[in-house]
């Protein structure tokens, strides 16, 4: 096969990558909220990003170490930022698209710089030694990346919609909320009606939920109606939780709205945080994938492996 043609398959290879991450990023993007780490749906999304940047990982090598100059590299780089640019969903804002763009391109750039310097470095070829070093901050480019984005679309959600307070949070503080009003009301019957223990109160004299004030403080307080006698604790847990979940999230918003305009930055500071052990751990992920290519590139035979003399001065004893 012809040389530009094995180039202009890594080329397509690279523009593949981009519109896979562009999509996954996009997809994330349009569900910006602090859910993404709080959900199964939040973290199918994140691990198909992840996928996306491995294969990104694998192709950018390629291009970046068969390349013949940066002319040609900057050529595939621009296209695939192109790409990249129109496959980008969830943001409406066009410059903030373009500077999503822009910081991928220029990612890409200093990935590739990287790579060709560590190999020029080593005198046996490795894809460890010469891609790994790369390969961690390009995955750090891309979760700085991934952050701007979340920050540029979370903020004009936050505009439209308010601040939402996290289902994950909000269902914790329903469970911890949940079991300590119970344990106090039905600690205190037991302690007046001397039952042999909490949950006997629901078996032995229902009729004193009412009688220490149960229901009317649930209806007071907050807001919560029971229209029947509980069969046990975790009935009663099952019958409050709604309104529960409903009354703590308002009281969470309502609490964090003089706070608005900063929570955008904040989310997006700690995702980076959460994230950027993660960009270590995708290199590694990459690395196999890289290798297992090289060797079937090797395979069939659009690559090979060639030995050239180098010329090495030092200094020695004058004789």
């Amino acid at each position: 096969m012809n040389k530009n043609l094995k180039l202009l398959l890594f080329d397509t290879s690279l523009l593949v990558a981009s519109a896979a991450l562009s999509f996954t990023l996009g997809r994330s993007f349009t569900n910006a909220s602090p859910d993404l780490l709080g959900t199964l749906t939040g973290l199918n999304t994140l691990f198909l990003t992840g996928l996306a940047f491995v294969f990104l990982g694998i192709t950018a090598s390629v291009v970046s170490f068969f390349s013949p100059g940066f002319n040609r590299l900057g050529l595939s780089f621009l296209v695939a930022g192109a790409v990249f640019f129109l496959t980008l969903t969830g943001l409406g804002n066009l410059l903030v698209r373009f500077g999503l763009a822009g910081t991928f391109i220029v990612g890409l750039f200093i990935f590739a710089a990287f790579v060709r310097s560590d190999n020029e470095k080593i005198l046996k070829f490795s894809v460890h030694k010469v891609f790994f070093p790369s390969l961690r901050t390009l995955g750090i480019l891309m979760t700085i990346l991934f952050c701007a984005g979340f920050f540029f679309s979370y903020r004009s959600r936050v505009e439209l919609e308010g601040f939402k307070a996290p289902v994950a949070l909000i269902d914790k503080v329903v469970e911890l909320t949940g079991r300590s009003m119970l344990e106090a009301f039905t600690r205190e019957i037991v302690n007046t009606s001397k039952l042999p223990n909490q949950e006997a109160v629901f078996t032995e004299i229902p009729e004193e939920l009412d009688e220490a004030g149960l229901t009317k403080t649930l209806e007071e307080e907050f807001g919560i109606k029971i229209d029947r006698v509980p069969q046990n604790s975790a009935d009663l847990m099952t019958m409050i939780k709604p309104a529960l979940r409903d009354r703590i999230a308002t009281q969470i918003e309502d609490m964090l709205n003089p706070y608005l305009p900063f929570i955008p930055a904040i989310m997006s500071v700690l995702f980076f945080l959460s994230l950027f052990p993660l960009a270590t751990i995708g290199a590694f992920f990459v690395i196999p994938g890289l290798s297992l290519t090289f060797k079937v590139l090797e395979a069939l035979k659009l690559i090979e492996e060639k030995t050239e003399t180098v010329e090495v001065k030092r200094f020695v004893l004058q004789d």
